[in-house]
């Protein structure tokens, strides 16, 4: 712990699903004169795992962590994941920590990372935090610390704001239709039920996407980095891609797609649109896949310059590798 700022007393709390284990990030955010100040700590397994021993070179070809139902598959060791390194509440816990400003327009100020001891004060589910920001007012809610409720209440504020920038300067994301399954005793599957995202996810994304844009501009500044790259649309579709645009919206035809402006605008003007074929979801098809690379370039998916993710370092390599690189220039 030398060296690292002391948090522990921060109203930091994770929101995830209630049997989750291998906690990443905790979040809080407080209001200031000009927008909020949100804090995203990320957990730090890189502090427990040296370069290039026999636990980075598993996680390394591991890749990442896989979570089949009833039986997750890690990435890192269970006692880091799970243990040592998970933000579990009421334990002191490194971290990787990102502080920003986030303007009332949701626009993106200042930033900085540093290294950190928080604790979390709790693990709030997903329903718990939707049904706070609904105004309910059940028991598990009354008995929240006022800081911590204070935090919550500042946090949604935040994530609608950055939420509604994005809507308008970049690309949200359609949300797709996800399934949960569960399994009898046998582990064999007996029922299928739709995995329902409401305004939590929704919040928890936002400090994410959040997090994560500060960190594509760091590394870009520092000169390196890994950054995940999305062309948008692929080249050898560009004639299907014409002639459905011709066909159904004559008047997206002449954009430029290849262009991030263009693409922005493509995508925002399709959704919704009425035509005897669903355009968005076959544009959607026709989309390149995303890449990690060395050198920053557009994320044309997302409508964004330039990003990365750090967020995940105990389920995703890429992101525990990310880590590494932040680390190493700050120590710079």
């Amino acid at each position: 712990r030398e060296g690292r700022e002391d948090r522990t007393e921060q109203p930091y709390v994770t929101i995830d699903s209630p049997g989750t284990q291998d906690m990443d990030d905790a979040l809080m955010a407080t209001p200031n004169a000009t927008g909020w100040t949100l804090s995203i700590a990320i957990a730090d397994p890189t502090a427990m795992i040296e370069p290039g021993s026999p636990a980075e070179e598993e996680a390394f070809n591991r890749a990442t962590a896989i979570y089949f139902p009833g039986e997750p598959l890690p990435m890192l060791p269970d006692a880091i994941s799970t243990r040592l390194c998970s933000l579990m509440p009421e334990v002191p816990r490194l971290a990787l920590v990102c502080d920003l400003q986030v303007n009332n327009d949701g626009s993106l100020g200042d930033y900085s990372f540093r290294q950190a001891v928080i604790r979390s004060q709790g693990k709030l589910s997903y329903e718990l935090v939707s049904h706070l920001i609904e105004g309910r007012e059940d028991d598990d809610i009354k008995a929240l610390p006022e800081a911590v409720a204070n935090s919550l209440d500042q946090l949604h504020q935040a994530a609608t704001a950055l939420r509604k920038w994005r809507s308008e300067h970049a690309l949200l994301s359609n949300d797709r239709p996800e399934f949960r399954l569960r399994l009898d005793e046998n582990k064999r599957i007996r029922v299928i039920e739709p995995a329902v995202q409401n305004e939590a996810h929704r919040l928890v994304e936002e400090c994410m996407v959040a997090a994560n844009r500060c960190a594509a501009d760091f590394l870009q500044k520092q000169g390196q980095g890994l950054f995940i790259q999305h062309p948008g649309l692929r080249d050898d579709r560009a004639d299907n891609i014409r002639k459905l645009l011709e066909g159904y919206a004559p008047h997206l035809a002449e954009l430029d797609a290849t262009s991030a402006e263009g693409f922005k605008a493509l995508m925002k003007h399709t959704d919704g649109l009425q035509a005897d074929v669903p355009v968005k979801s076959i544009l959607s098809r026709q989309l390149a896949r995303a890449e990690l690379g060395f050198e920053p370039a557009p994320h044309q998916g997302m409508g964004l310059a330039a990003y990365t993710t750090f967020t995940s370092p105990l389920r995703k390599f890429s992101d525990f590798y990310v880590h590494r690189l932040i680390k190493a220039a700050l120590w710079d």
